[in-house]
């Protein structure tokens, strides 16, 4: 039993430095980051001198600027007005099949009613004059067999479509800020949380090598040049 809860201490302390200050990291990083995001984000107070004003940024600044000016957001929101045009048009197209015709031209004149007229079948020798015709015609669907209703549905399926394809690139843009905002902090911050791991790794391997010279039968050797080989890296 005694070993187990040995070797419950001493897991953590084996693993390479990567792990060491991704762990580390992850702790510095949650705090820091969690500070500035309680802060409000107004501009700072100057410190010394009036002209030493800094302006702090949160990542939700960031965002949503973000949101407002990438072009692939505005291109998304077009194809959603789109698909609500397509629909109107499924809805009220088929209603609107209609068409105008209209002529001018010039004939001779005839003479005598519709049935009978005494001039020949081309009266070239009457009066000419204008002349003109107008024509509207057009037709309403009273059955399409599913044809108006199948149309309706597969274009409010394309509001939809493009309603989730906004919001797919929506959470793609907050993710790639948050990214690289949180990305630059983690560089910033790194070479501290690298030194403070480099410091623990030292006290590591001076705890295990004297537990090594005290012949600790609960400590491996194998233990200690892991430790020792992560510590050379880093250094």
């Amino acid at each position: 039993m005694a070993r187990a809860s040995v070797s419950g201490y001493k897991k953590p302390m084996v693993r390479s430095w990567a792990l060491s200050v991704a762990l580390l990291s992850t702790l510095g990083v949650a705090g820091h980051l969690s500070a500035q995001e309680t802060t409000p984000t107004t501009e700072a107070e100057p410190i010394d001198e009036p002209s030493m004003t800094v302006r702090v940024y949160h990542v939700d600044e960031y965002t949503q600027s973000a949101i407002l000016q990438y072009p692939r957001l505005k291109a998304a929101a077009a194809d959603i007005d789109a698909a609500e045009a397509r629909l109107d048009e499924a809805r009220l197209s088929p209603f609107f099949q209609f068409e105008g015709q209209a002529r001018f031209f010039v004939a001779p004149g005839a003479r005598g009613p519709a049935t009978f007229s005494p001039d020949p079948q081309i009266p070239w020798s009457n009066r000419w004059g204008p002349g003109g015709e107008l024509g509207i015609q057009g037709g309403i669907p009273i059955y399409t067999f599913g044809k108006y209703r199948s149309g309706k549905k597969a274009a409010s399926a394309g509001i939809t479509s493009a309603e989730y394809g906004r919001e797919l690139t929506l959470n793609q843009v907050v993710f790639d800020v948050r990214r690289a905002y949180f990305g630059l902090q983690l560089s910033l911050d790194l070479p501290a949380m690298i030194a403070e791991g480099k410091d623990k790794l030292r006290s590591a391997v001076d705890k295990l090598g004297a537990r090594l010279e005290a012949d600790d039968p609960e400590v491996k050797q194998q233990d200690y040049f892991r430790l020792v080989a992560a510590l050379s890296e880093i250094e």
